[in-house]
C-alpha cells in the first residue's frame, strides 16, 4: 500500500453538541501512518493525490432523544455520500459507522464530525469510541 493512516479516541470525555452544529470528533491517538500526516489535532492530512477509501466510527450515548449525524469532512466540508444518520434515544448505547471511496488532494484535512438536531451531551463508549482509517487506492 502506497499510503493509509489512522486515528482513534478511547477517552470517553464527553462531547457538547449545540442543536444543528456540526463538532468535529475527537480523535486523540494517532496510530500506523504512511505517506499520510497526522500531526494536527483530530485530523489526517493526504500528502498525495489519489482515491482514496475511508472507514469510520462514532459509538456513544446521547442525554436525550435526538436525531445523529455523523459526517467525514475535507477541509471542515461535508464530503457527499459519508453522511450516516441514526434516531437515538436517551442513555443508549448507539453506533454510526461508514465507509467511502473519494478522490482526495494534497494538503487535505480530513476529519469525522458529529451533530445532533437537538443540543445533547454525548458520552462515547468504553474503549475505541471513534476512529477514522484511511487507505489510498490509486
Amino acid at each position: 500500500l502506497d499510503a493509509f493512516a489512522s486515528k482513534y479516541d478511547a477517552t470517553e470525555n464527553t462531547i457538547n453538541l449545540t442543536a444543528s452544529t456540526q463538532t468535529v470528533v475527537p480523535l486523540t491517538t494517532t496510530g500506523v501512518l504512511k505517506n499520510i500526516t497526522g500531526n494536527n489535532a483530530n485530523t489526517l492530512t493526504i500528502t498525495s493525490d489519489g482515491t482514496y477509501k475511508i472507514d469510520y466510527l462514532f459509538q456513544g450515548s446521547s442525554n436525550a432523544a435526538a436525531t445523529l449525524t455523523l459526517d467525514v469532512t475535507k477541509n471542515t466540508t461535508q464530503i457527499a455520500g459519508s453522511t450516516i444518520t441514526k434516531e437515538v434515544t436517551a442513555n443508549s448505547d448507539e453506533s454510526l459507522q461508514g465507509s467511502i471511496i473519494v478522490t482526495l488532494q494534497n494538503g487535505d484535512e480530513i476529519a469525522l464530525a458529529l451533530e445532533s438536531s437537538t443540543n445533547a451531551t454525548v458520552t462515547p463508549t468504553s474503549g475505541t469510541s471513534a476512529y477514522l482509517n484511511i487507505v489510498k487506492l490509486a
